[in-house]
Formats: structure tokens, sequence, C-alpha cells
């Protein structure tokens, strides 16, 4: 399918990366503010995409957002990177 980095690095990046694999796609790293606990390699900060764009194909929120203020944050996010002309890819679990 696509190659994508994951936003986050944090646990529910770990289950964005197990459902990332299980839709076929290869998850090459992941952006975070820091070094996190899911199984990829670490890219960088967010501010690093540009110069990975490349590297991958669509990116992937992989950080919650259980506040407003953290839904904010998001939402600022995904315009900032829209406005860069970032893909955003919509992963759901066959599960569901």
């Amino acid at each position: 399918m696509s190659r994508i980095v994951l936003i986050g690095g944090g646990g529910f990046a770990k289950e964005v990366h197990e459902i990332a694999d299980l839709e076929g796609h290869e998850a090459v790293g992941y952006v975070a503010e820091a070094a996190g606990v899911v199984d990829l390699p670490y890219l960088g900060t967010i501010e690093t995409l540009a110069e990975l764009r490349s590297r991958f194909d669509e990116v992937v929120m992989a950080f919650g957002a259980v506040d407003r203020r953290s839904l904010r944050r998001r939402a600022e996010l995904i315009d900032r990177l829209e406005g860069q002309g970032l893909n955003f890819r919509a992963l759901v679990s066959p599960h569901a």
C-alpha cells in the first residue's frame, strides 16, 4: 500500500503501528518531540518531516487527544501539515 510516518511515539502509536501493519502499510518510522516506545526508527521532531518527504507517502496521527487543549493542538498540527502539502492516511482496524 503506502509508506507512512507516524506522528507520535507513545503507547497509542504502538496501537496505530499494529493497525498499519494489518492494513498492509509500511511504517518507515515516527516523529515526536522525543524518542518514544514504539518499535520503529525515531526520525526526529515534527519539523524534520519536510526533509524526509522522499521517504514516505503519507503521515498518520498517532497521539491521542483527551481534552479540549489536546484536541486543539492536534487540529492546529493537522492544519499546519496540510498547509505544507502532506497527505494524511486514516487507519481503521480490520477488527473494528
